[in-house]
């Protein structure tokens, strides 16, 4: 799953209400017996606009209660994620004051993350850039 490929400029330029303009794939993590594929993509645009789309594909089923679990709290370390109903098989919510993150996990092996920065950003926006990427 190549997230630059998957969601280019201006279609998360439409789905946000951004400006994007330059979008960058960072080195991926390719998939083993062992490891997932992981691979991002950072967006950079007019006024600051920035914008992350991380893709994760395991080589088995892992999305179980518990990683789902450790997904939603950090692994323990912050307060649960904000439960999404609709998008997959799990989904979680979470602002910071820097930036705000939509976690989707689509089945047991397919998941991304949305982080969105700005005053603008929305889960409706994170929710509409996860329906367009899913698999």
């Amino acid at each position: 799953m190549q997230p630059c490929a998957m969601l280019d400029v201006g279609k998360l330029s439409a789905l946000t209400g951004a400006s994007f303009e330059k979008a960058t794939l960072k080195p991926m993590s390719p998939m083993s017996d062992a490891t997932a594929a992981t691979a991002m993509c950072e967006y950079a645009g007019a006024g600051g606009a920035m914008a992350m789309l991380l893709t994760r594909e395991a080589p088995y089923d892992d999305a179980t209660p518990e990683a789902l679990e450790k997904a939603r709290t950090a692994n323990g370390l912050m307060e649960p994620a904000e439960a999404v109903p609709g998008l997959g098989k799990a989904a979680f919510w979470r602002t910071a004051p820097m930036a705000k993150t939509l976690q989707v996990f689509y089945d047991e092996r397919r998941s991304v993350v949305v982080t969105l920065s700005g005053p603008a950003a929305t889960l409706e926006h994170a929710s509409a850039v996860a329906r367009a990427v899913a698999p």
